[in-house]
């Protein structure tokens, strides 16, 4: 094999939590390098192989210098490599292989230990399944290093360095994962620092594609930012990811396209496909990308964007498919019952999915298909999946291989799912730009490539069978409820006819919807789904509740951490519900509802907002004269105040159709328990949206005293303050003010 650098994942840029990804935590059998240069720990024998470019090692060395060494008996084996890592003859596994120099008191330390703490292997499993569909590996060893705030040579201390690497194997199979917090440096005096692995034969290596060092911890190869997994028992690293599409060709029992610039076929199906309000037993499976209600043949071929008309509208990559020189389009409904299972599984790595049983599948491929005009240079390979069953139906878009992009003379390929009334739609972030390029590494539910969407919110059950209180005035008696925000503790709340929750104070009779912005006192804490003039006249009710069901701890759990990609679990949810509210009117009234709900999840440390909307008719009522005329959407929260782009005007009622969870009408929000995180919001195209976000303020109060402190403690760092936001629709970004300097990491001990 020819040693070259492999660019097997594509890497992506993320803005991510400032505190940087959660490091495997320190137990009671850690040891350090102390402080020191050029020292190692010794030589390490392992309870279980290590597999490592196919052969076997039962004993390590963990080095000061950025690495661990399998060269245990060289008197070389932690020395830096001069000439970078294809020229040097070590075997070794480099996390960030540099001069790392921790003499100084005031450098941070290398801490190793061999650990088989149950949790932390489960950890690592979960980790490793992001990219490597590898569902029967079992760690029974993980091998954990961690440079805590270290410096560089010559006991240089301006900056510091961040990162961990764990090695997991079972004796048979083995994975390397890099964990980056910080890296504020890439070369010492030695030279610049280098990341990948080396067998040592002057064949067998690999350098991380990454140029540019000091983004590590906003970069990844399995779309969490900072972190890096790898296979390294093979005889190549990177391995290879096993596939994760379905089974597909002939021999899986697939019908095909005939080879075309633009053909489609029209498949009855045997279970129906419910979906953005419309149940179709058939569809037409398009050459172009996707799979219609209508028979839209070739007219749509120019990828023009959503919302389409004509019916429901499936995209995993609309654009200028042309399979006359290359590729095939398969298709087939399918109740395999090993099928099924699997769907569900994928269903439910970012939803509930309630009592959701699929009863059959719509599998279609599109096979290394190539552009117009019968271009076969490049070519993608993707699928989309229905599952349906019960009158539910969710979608998977999963993504192998996207090596182009638009065809000769069209745009660039676009991604969602349109209610097809011209008006709906739901469209990935990066729909129509380059940013296409890349869904073989993204994800919304944590396994890169695949995408799954749920046709509407569910909303979590509710009602006096569900235990709820109904409530019978205009405002709730105060509900016992502890809410960390800011590093304050709310335990108590009220729950408000008119759409909106307040925490520790009672507004007393309850408000129609003032702006969010007239809340921006520090001990103001308003929570607003819907705030708007409501009435329970003609047979609406709003109901509350906590609770720790554990069935609706799983499921809030599970919806935060697929969007968040933190390691949450909720301990208890506040549950709020608004049902078939009324607008309170003078004269008419014209039968329109709206019913939603919120949902305070919250571990007692840290909490998050998930607002879910079921329906939306009406937007303001006919009572309302000098106060805001449309509700108001979002929070306010001890000064940071955010509004959703729909608040305050007609565009509200189109929350049914958006999210940034992928599930039209969810949307989710972090609440920091420090005023200096940030907040992460994610905005989707879709009916209503501005180009630029409204009505966001942040007021600094006591954060701006934090950054001080932090400065005083850290003399030669400067804070940085980020409270600009500029919107782009369904990415993250970043509100509030930054850490001016990252603690030393701490661990919880086990």
């Amino acid at each position: 094999m020819t040693a070259r650098i492999v660019a097997a994942f594509s890497y992506i840029m993320f803005v991510c939590s400032v505190n940087g990804i959660q490091f495997y935590s320190k137990t009671s059998n850690a040891l350090d390098l102390g402080h020191t240069d050029d020292n190692d720990s010794g030589i390490l024998q392992l309870p279980a192989y290590l597999v490592f470019y196919n052969k076997s090692y039962s004993s390590l060395v963990v080095c000061n210098n950025g690495m661990i060494s399998l060269q245990t008996n060289s008197p070389f084996r932690c020395k830096t490599p001069k000439n970078g890592i294809p020229n040097s003859h070590q075997t070794l596994i480099g996390p960030f292989i540099s001069d790392v120099d921790t003499r100084p008191p005031n450098s941070g330390k290398v801490y190793y230990e061999l650990s088989t703490s149950p949790s932390l292997l489960a950890r690592a499993r979960e980790d490793i399944t992001l990219t490597y569909r590898d569902e029967t590996f079992n760690p029974t060893l993980l091998i954990i290093a961690t440079y805590d705030h270290v410096g560089y040579y010559p006991q240089n201390t301006d900056k510091l360095n961040t990162y961990q690497v764990v090695l997991a194997t079972n004796g048979a199979t083995s994975y390397a994962l890099f964990l980056y917090n910080a890296i504020e440096w890439t070369r010492s005096t030695s030279g610049s620092a280098n990341v990948g692995f080396n067998e040592g034969d002057g064949i067998r290596w690999f350098v991380t594609p990454i140029t540019n060092l000091a983004t590590l911890p906003q970069t990844s190869n399995v779309n969490v930012p900072g972190l890096y997994v790898y296979r390294i028992d093979g005889t190549e690293i990177p391995a290879a990811p096993a596939s994760i599409l379905y089974p597909y060709g002939v021999a899986a029992g697939d019908a095909s396209l005939p080879p075309a610039d633009a053909s489609s076929v029209l498949v009855a199906l045997q279970q129906s496909i419910n979906l953005y309000g419309s149940s179709v037993s058939s569809v037409y499976v398009n050459t172009d990308g996707f799979i219609s209600a209508a028979n839209l043949g070739g007219s749509v071929s120019n990828p023009t964007g959503f919302p389409t008309a004509n019916g429901l509208f499936i995209a995993p990559f609309w654009a200028n498919v042309d399979t006359t020189c290359a590729g095939k389009v398969y298709y087939r409904e399918t109740n395999d019952s090993t099928l099924l299972q699997r769907a569900l599984a994928e269903i439910r790595r970012g939803y509930a999915a309630d009592s959701f049983s699929p009863a059959r599948l719509l599998v279609v491929t599109w096979a290394q298909v190539g552009y117009y005009n019968c271009q076969l240079d490049k070519t993608n390979t993707f699928q989309a999946i229905i599952a349906s069953g019960g009158g539910t139906s969710y979608v998977l878009f999963i993504y192998d291989t996207m090596q182009w992009m638009n065809g000769d003379s069209s745009g660039v390929g676009q991604t969602g799912i349109s209610a097809g009334d011209g008006t709906n739609y739901f469209s990935l972030y990066g729909s129509g730009t380059s940013s296409v390029l890349s869904l073989p590494i993204q994800s919304n539910v944590a396994k890169s490539g695949l995408f799954v969407f749920a046709g509407t919110a569910k909303l979590y059950p509710f009602g006096v069978s569900q235990s709820d209180t109904a409530g019978t005035s205009d405002f709730s008696p105060s509900v016992s409820f502890s809410f960390r925000h800011h590093n304050l503790l709310s335990n108590l709340c009220y729950v408000y006819k008119n759409g909106y929750i307040s925490f520790d104070k009672g507004f007393g009779s309850s408000p129609v919807p003032y702006s969010l912005q007239d809340y921006t006192v520090p001990a103001d804490v308003v929570i607003a789904p819907y705030w708007s003039d409501t009435s329970t006249a003609v047979g609406g009710a709003y109901y509350y509740r906590t609770t720790t069901s554990e069935s609706l701890l799983q499921r809030a759990s599970a919806e935060i951490q697929s969007l968040f990609g933190v390691k949450f679990r909720a301990t208890n949810l506040l549950i709020a519900t608004w049902n078939k509210m009324a607008y309170r009117y003078r004269l008419s009234y014209d039968g329109s509802v709206n019913t939603f709900q919120a949902v305070v999840a919250t571990d007692g440390i840290i909490s998050y907002l998930i607002y879910l909307y079921d329906t939306l008719q009406w937007h303001r009522s006919s009572f309302i004269t000098n106060k805001m005329s449309s509700p108001q959407v979002g929070f306010a929260i001890d000064g940071t105040v955010l509004t959703m782009p729909q608040s305050g005007s007609s565009d509200a009622l189109s929350l049914t159709y958006s999210s940034n969870k992928h599930v039209p009408g969810m949307t989710l929000y972090a609440v920091p328990a420090n005023p200096l995180a940030y907040f992460r919001v994610w905005f989707p195209h879709g009916k209503g949206h501005s180009t630029n976000m409204k009505h966001i303020h942040h007021k600094l109060g006591g954060a701006k005293a934090n950054v001080k402190a932090e400065k005083g403690r850290h003399p030669g760092r400067k804070g940085e303050l980020a409270t600009s936001l500029k919107r782009k629709p369904f990415h993250i970004r970043k509100f509030a003010t930054t850490r001016a300097k990252l603690p030393m990491l701490s661990w919880a001990s086990e």
